[in-house]
């Protein structure tokens, strides 16, 4: 007897297998939630991909490396190609999305040209925009970036930047400094000025500073920031620049001689140091300004005639610095110190300075480099102690007590000793000197 074939069941229906395999489904989705987050919204459960971009990126990186897939563009740097797609260039770099989504000619080009940019900066910087990673070193830092600067790839500039800030020296932070403002690299032509300006003394030994123009030599001799000591250094470091091409460079001994503070040199220096340079002495011009700069000397009458013809304002640096000890805030004493750099325009706390008591209402005075802190009160009682401040080390060091206790104390250094005079013991005035 023939049997009537069963009816297809519910379970071998062509959806079985899904239905069978919807555990493995939900598993899958809870390990692919791992690499991402979840969050419950008005529409509905929005999972979020962590690293979506990065392989994204990876992926292009990918298909760029395997024969060029989906490229569609080619620059042509130099003798050198180098392929990529438009919208990666585009979203990492103004300059590229300038060029790619306005109506320029290159926007439809398949071979695009960059002039003045060395190839291997700009197939570094291709990289870049497609794997987020780039090597700078000495060999490479300039031309990166000088074509980073260019293309707008601002990330790239600014490790570039701090790199080369890492690499200032007095051998080539003139350089540095000149390679910065030509790209607009403010920051780094900042730090690079600051630092040659800090460290001028050395700067001026260099050949980078001998090879400079007249206007970038007159320029820095010219700025009242330098870090010197004393105007004799500046005019060294004139006459150094002049002596270094006298055939050529004598048609600018005049201009910068005038930039030399010449009434502040010592007549001793002008006649002996100055007036005797062949490249000087031969020079009318400069002969005139040392004959004014001599009357300024011995005639101080003529000083504000003068003035027109000869700068007499003190460079920043020469004006040593200025220290401020102790005192009071509100209601407690200080022992702090703190000192302002005119060159700088900036005060600043000297850290780890603190003296073997705080005090105020003493005296101060400054023999052989070391500030010297006398007498005074610590806000209870008057005090004979005295404390040595030496700046160079930042250290305190107690010295011998005078013989009486004084506060609102005179002190003064005349010819070698350090002279106390006078004050208040706590319970009368005092008319008494020591030292």
């Amino acid at each position: 007897m023939a049997m009537e074939p069963e009816r297809q069941s519910r379970s071998s229906s062509p959806y079985s297998e899904l239905s069978c395999s919807q555990p493995d489904v939900r598993m899958e989705a809870r390990i692919e939630e791992r690499n991402g987050h979840t969050e419950t919204t008005a529409e509905g459960l929005v999972f979020t991909a962590e690293g979506h971009s990065t392989r994204l990126l990876s992926q292009m990186a990918s298909l760029r490396a395997g024969g060029c897939q989906l490229c569609d563009v080619v620059l042509n740097v130099g003798s050198s190609t180098v392929n990529a797609h438009r919208v990666v260039l585009s979203a990492c770099s103004n300059y590229f999305c300038a060029m790619f989504t306005n109506k320029m000619m290159e926007s439809t080009q398949e071979t695009v040209t960059l002039s003045d940019m060395d190839p291997q900066a700009v197939k570094s910087l291709v990289d870049f925009a497609y794997t987020a990673k780039i090597t700078v070193n000495e060999d490479n830092v300039q031309p990166l970036l000088k074509a980073a600067a260019i293309l707008q790839l601002f990330e790239v500039v600014g490790v570039c930047c701090n790199f080369l800030c890492a690499q200032l020296h007095p051998s080539n932070c003139l350089g540095i400094y000149s390679f910065a403002e030509a790209h607009g690299c403010n920051v780094l032509a900042d730090s690079a000025q600051q630092y040659l300006f800090d460290h001028f003394t050395k700067v001026v030994k260099s050949d980078e500073f001998t090879s400079l123009s007249f206007d970038r030599a007159k320029k820095l001799l010219s700025s009242d920031n330098i870090n010197v000591s004393d105007e004799e250094i500046v005019f060294e470091a004139a006459y150094y620049w002049l002596n270094h091409d006298p055939y050529i460079r004598k048609a600018f001994a005049f201009e910068m001689l005038s930039v030399i503070r010449l009434s502040l040199l010592k007549p001793r220096f002008l006649a002996e140091k100055v007036f005797t340079k062949e490249i000087i002495r031969h020079n009318p011009q400069c002969v005139s300004l040392i004959t004014n700069a001599m009357i300024y000397h011995s005639v101080p009458e003529m000083r504000l005639r003068l003035k027109g013809l000869l700068n007499d304002t003190p460079r920043k640096g020469t004006m040593g610095t200025m220290f401020v000890i102790g005192g009071m805030e509100s209601t407690h004493n200080k022992g702090t110190v703190e000192f302002f750099n005119a060159r700088r325009n900036q005060w600043s706390l000297m850290l780890n300075s603190q003296p073997s008591c705080k005090r105020l209402q003493f005296g101060c005075a400054i023999l052989n480099s070391k500030i010297f802190v006398v007498g005074g009160r610590n806000g209870l009682r008057t005090l004979n102690s005295v404390d040595c401040f030496n700046p160079l080390t930042s250290s305190w060091e107690a010295c011998v007590p005078m013989c009486s206790y004084r506060h609102g104390v005179g002190v003064g250094v005349m010819s070698g000793p350090m002279y106390a005079v006078g004050g208040h013991d706590g319970w009368s005035y005092l008319s008494s000197v020591e030292r």
